[in-house]
């Protein structure tokens, strides 16, 4: 077996996971999910989407379409948090 190039694999997802969680300032779906109490299936099943589009979401790996998105905007005001559509899509 080459495990050479098993543990460059590795430390090769692990550096690329790790640049996504620190460059991308989400996290920002998962707060509204902690604040609203709810797991990550319950969270899809009031957004509207499957449960691994949530986790696509709180690791920073997709950004909800519009209408998934309303519906975060929607659970963060319930729960106080202040969010808008532009902190989901900044302009360029």
């Amino acid at each position: 077996m080459h495990y050479g190039r098993l543990i460059a694999g590795v430390k090769k997802n692990l550096l690329r996971n790790l640049s996504v969680l620190l460059s991308y300032p989400m996290n920002i779906f998962k707060q509204i999910r902690n604040a609203a109490k709810l797991t990550q299936t319950q969270m899809a099943e009031r957004v509207g989407v499957v449960q691994g589009s949530i986790v696509h979401y709180e690791f920073g790996r997709a950004t909800p379409r519009p209408p998934a998105a309303w519906k975060y905007i929607d659970i963060a005001r319930e729960h106080d948090m202040f969010l808008t559509l532009e902190n989901l899509y900044p302009r360029p």
